[in-house]
């Protein structure tokens, strides 16, 4: 009796630590759901903390058709920059799945820039996050930008 109530137990211990294991990566929605609200404040205030946190310093960013940036410098003067270009700016993120230290979101976003001609923009693009150390430190886009003279 002795030895089942042995065995039961070194397979409830083994079943425990199996379960431990595998939940030891990044919870990835939560991950993007920090990245999307850091996003989201850096866009509309200006505020790029949050964001700074999320990504790594040497972060590499491919946009497909715009080419590559490096550095997170890079990426806040990119979103600063364009802050002072673009109006009624409205982004969508959608999480769509993710494993290990890869997720994936899909975004739509419309603005309109300003000037003599007004164009009116929408985006919509697949971004494949990588993470390390809990930290993006890659981004992949690829998507379809469209503007549109405003008449």
């Amino acid at each position: 009796m002795n030895k089942k109530i042995l065995l039961l137990l070194m397979a409830c211990l083994m079943a425990t630590a199996l379960a431990l294991a595998s939940c030891g990566g990044p919870d990835l929605e939560e991950f993007a759901r920090k990245y999307i609200a850091a996003e989201d404040k850096a866009w509309a205030q200006g505020d790029t903390s949050d964001l700074a946190e999320l990504e790594d310093p040497n972060i590499v960013i491919h946009n497909a058709g715009y080419g590559d940036s490096t550095g997170w410098e890079a990426h806040k003067q990119t979103i600063l920059g364009a802050r002072e270009m673009v109006a009624g700016l409205q982004q969508e993120w959608e999480y769509l799945t993710g494993e290990g230290s890869h997720f994936a979101m899909a975004y739509k976003s419309q603005m309109t820039i300003p000037g003599e001609v007004i164009m009116d923009v929408t985006n919509d693009s697949i971004f494949l996050f990588l993470l390390d150390n809990g930290r993006v430190v890659e981004i992949w886009i690829n998507g379809t930008t469209t503007m549109t003279p405003r008449e």
